[in-house]
């Protein structure tokens, strides 16, 4: 076994410690890191300087479009004031100024102010205020243009009315009148030149002026007094030269020769067809107020008669007197007083009434004479209601008078007929005062709603004095009728006695109070007399007819419908008898079910 051996290969060296190394390392890698990074460092600077860019445009739009936005606002602003203005002459002056001018200016002014200060802003900013200005003032230009030629003719207008008022007294002073419509004239012919007006009736224009003035100053004269007319008349149609002395003024005759003579002599035809009108109305007039005064006397003689079917000493109140009493003035002092008066006392006050009228001739002297021995036809002892029924709707009606109610004296109680009267006798009177036209239109409404509110009540009840009813039906039917007509009497009476308002809405309110109040007092008697229908023959001779107060119309037309099924197949004649019967059950079931008593 050897032992090895080792040998060092170490060499001794001459160099002295801390000798810098030779080896080289290479660069290119950490260069180009370094590169790396600074990329991505100036990328991240162009992003934030983009965005910068970007936002401060974004500001610069909102600027711009919020300062145009506001521009247009004050502009339309601007124009919706100037075109209410009530001076528009100087918003536009011919040389670019004026109020729209400088409103403009202060908006653009202002609103420029608030756009960012750069140039191209600026200049955005004024396009398109020019843009929008331009469209408005344009707009508006016309508005105030026409404005102004409103106003133009509107002034033309007023000094023509101004002219023709002034010149239409025949108390003017024409001293000036020529100059006067040579002005006006030569006014319209500036505004025709000027575009103001058009020139289509230019040439009419003087003589219609002429004519206006004429229209004016003719009625100012005659005043409708037909003496003028005929005078103004034959003064025209004189010659200047032949014509004497007249009342006419000598510029109303001017004028009226100034002007077209067909226009002329239509005024004057006018003026002399007015005042013809005039006189033939006075006449009218008093030929009504004539014929007023002999219905009057007419009427109070009729009262007069009246009275002396009465007891000699029978007391009068004053609630008992027509409205032709009330005509006589002693008995007007009578109702102011109040009190009490007898049938004589009245027959005297109506007597000293048509002496003062001049009314009595010796045919009415002799009824005066007469009348306390004459022997009056008695009254019944018990009024027929059949005949009351046709005279009491006569009468409300105003179709009875005072000779066909004495003839039905006879057939009548006192108070039946003392009613009768007092209707005959407010009739009357509502002629009187119809036929003289002085009865107002409240009254003639009152009076139309007081025909209608009897008309209502007729109805209500299905009252007709002429229908041959069932006995107990009809006697309950004008009960009712009269019940509520006499009610709607009275309270006329009472509101000519104490002034209650007699208007469509008092009768009509009238009307239903008594419509109510007599509700169930009918009520009952109508549910009497149906329960007595039931039991008759009409009614008993179908004892499968099971009729009620419950809805009786539907047991009705239950029965008929099962009659095929009771009687088998009847004959036709039999049939044709049960759709008859059929019928006339339920009429009379219609004729009860207006008293309300079916559940």
């Amino acid at each position: 076994m050897r032992i090895p051996r080792y040998r060092s290969n170490v060499q001794l060296t001459r160099e002295a410690p801390g000798r810098p190394m030779t080896a080289r390392m290479r660069a290119g890698p950490m260069v180009n890191a370094i590169e790396g990074k600074a990329n991505v460092f100036n990328a991240a600077v162009q992003q934030v300087n983009e965005y910068s860019l970007m936002r401060q445009k974004m500001i610069n739009e909102a600027r711009r479009n919020e300062a145009i936005f506001g521009a247009k606002e004050g502009l339309l602003s601007l124009a919706d004031t100037l075109e209410d203005d009530k001076n528009p002459f100087d918003i536009f002056n011919d040389d670019g100024s004026g109020r729209y001018q400088d409103g403009v200016e202060d908006i653009r002014k202002t609103m420029r102010s608030k756009v960012t200060q750069n140039d191209n802003e600026l200049a955005a900013f004024d396009a398109a205020f020019q843009q929008a200005e331009l469209s408005i003032r344009f707009q508006l230009k016309d508005k105030i243009d026409k404005n102004i030629e409103e106003r133009h003719v509107l002034s033309l207008n007023q000094n023509r009315a101004q002219l023709v008022k002034k010149y239409s007294s025949v108390d003017a002073d024409f001293t000036n009148f020529e100059t006067d419509f040579a002005a006006e004239l030569q006014r319209v012919d500036n505004a025709v030149k000027a575009g103001i007006i058009t020139a289509d009736n230019l040439s009419t224009y003087g003589p219609q002026l002429l004519q206006d003035i004429g229209v004016n100053l003719v009625p100012n004269f005659v005043q409708r007094d037909l003496t003028r007319a005929l005078e103004l008349s034959e003064a025209f149609y004189t010659a200047p030269d032949e014509l004497g002395a007249t009342n006419v003024p000598e510029n109303l005759l001017n004028v009226l020769r100034e002007m077209p003579a067909q226009d002329a002599e239509k005024i004057i035809s006018n003026a002399l067809t007015q005042s013809l009108a005039v006189v033939n109305a006075k006449q009218q007039i008093q030929k009504a107020e004539e014929e007023k005064q002999e219905y009057i006397i007419e009427s109070v003689t009729n009262r007069f008669q009246y009275y002396s079917n009465k007891q000699g000493n029978e007391l009068i109140t004053p609630e008992q007197l027509s409205e032709t009493d009330r005509l006589v003035p002693g008995l007007q002092d009578f109702i102011a007083k109040g009190g009490t008066m007898t049938a004589i006392q009245v027959q005297e006050q109506i007597k000293q009434f048509l002496y003062d009228e001049n009314a009595v001739d010796a045919t009415l002297q002799k009824v005066f004479d007469d009348a306390a021995v004459v022997v009056t036809t008695p009254y019944a002892g018990e009024t027929i209601p059949g005949i009351y029924d046709i005279l009491y709707n006569q009468a409300m009606f105003g179709e009875l008078d005072q000779r066909d109610l004495e003839e039905s004296k006879p057939f009548l109680d006192k108070d039946d007929y003392g009613k009768l009267a007092t209707i005959i006798d407010n009739k009357r009177a509502e002629k009187i005062r119809a036929s003289n036209k002085s009865q107002t239109d409240d009254e003639k409404r009152a009076n139309a709603a007081f025909t209608a509110a009897l008309n209502s009540a007729k109805g209500s009840y299905s009252y007709d004095e002429l229908t041959a009813d069932d006995e107990d039906l009809g006697d309950l039917k004008r009960a009712a009728f009269f019940a509520v007509s006499e009610g709607l009497n009275s309270f006329k009476l009472k509101s000519l006695v104490d002034g209650t308002e007699f208007s469509p809405a008092t009768i009509n309110a009238e009307l239903q109070r008594l419509l109510a109040e007599n509700e169930q007092v009918f009520k009952l008697e109508a549910l009497d007399n149906y329960e007595a229908y039931l039991q008759s023959t009409k009614v008993k001779k179908y004892p499968n007819l099971k009729l009620t107060t419950v809805d009786p119309f539907k047991t009705l037309d239950e029965w008929y419908a099962s009659q095929d099924t009771d009687l088998g197949t009847p004959g036709v004649q039999v049939q044709i008898g049960l759709t008859k019967e059929y019928g006339r059950i339920l009429e009379r079931l219609k004729e009860f079910n207006k008293f309300g008593i079916f559940q």
